[in-house]
């Protein structure tokens, strides 16, 4: 039976490899899982006997189609502190719901702290009606931070010629108000 798990370290990586040949690197206090020549995960090592090192984001795929077991799995209870408390402040009756907005923000590379942050703001808002719809509207609407941390809005070209049009009849109507008539 294919399982996620390396041989004698018992590091779990994404389910999307179970029954596929990696490669692993093992170093003294990290795992690196390649496959196709490409790096999968990076897991930190743990030295303990009989010890489950699970990261929550490995097993999306598998418990989009089983959500019901996502209550009680290892996975959740060794999730960040942030996942948790999104879960079990909002998402407990709707783990389905909760699976997809963490596909999303996996996929959106959207951290966990900015999740926390945002399911509060949208929890502010309107408190017994939080759902992931909600929340990824607010993510998705939210600027982007680039490498310094500052926020930077992106214009499309569309937006950049309009606003040159707009100068430009401001400019004009100026021009035409200092004519004397």
């Amino acid at each position: 039976m294919p399982r996620s798990v390396t041989g004698p370290t018992t590091t779990r990586f994404p389910d999307r490899y179970c029954g596929k040949m990696v490669d692993v690197k093992i170093y003294s206090a990290e795992l690196q899982v390649f496959f196709a020549h490409g790096l999968v995960c990076v897991q930190q090592r743990d030295y303990g006997k009989y010890q489950w090192m699970l990261n929550l984001d490995h097993y999306l795929v598998t418990l989009s189609r089983k959500p019901g077991a996502l209550h009680g799995s290892q996975a959740l209870s060794q999730a960040p502190g942030a996942v948790r408390t999104v879960y079990n402040t909002w998402f407990t009756k709707t783990p389905r719901e909760f699976i997809e907005l963490l596909l999303y923000c996996q996929q959106n590379q959207v951290d966990h702290e900015r999740l926390l942050e945002t399911a509060i703001y949208v929890g502010g808002l309107c408190p017994d009606q939080v759902s992931a719809e909600k929340i990824i509207a607010v993510l998705g609407n939210q600027k982007v931070a680039d490498e310094t941390g500052q926020s930077e809005e992106y214009e499309s070209e569309i937006e950049r010629y309009s606003n040159c049009q707009l100068e430009e009849i401001t400019r004009l109507m100026s021009l035409n108000t200092e004519e004397p008539a």
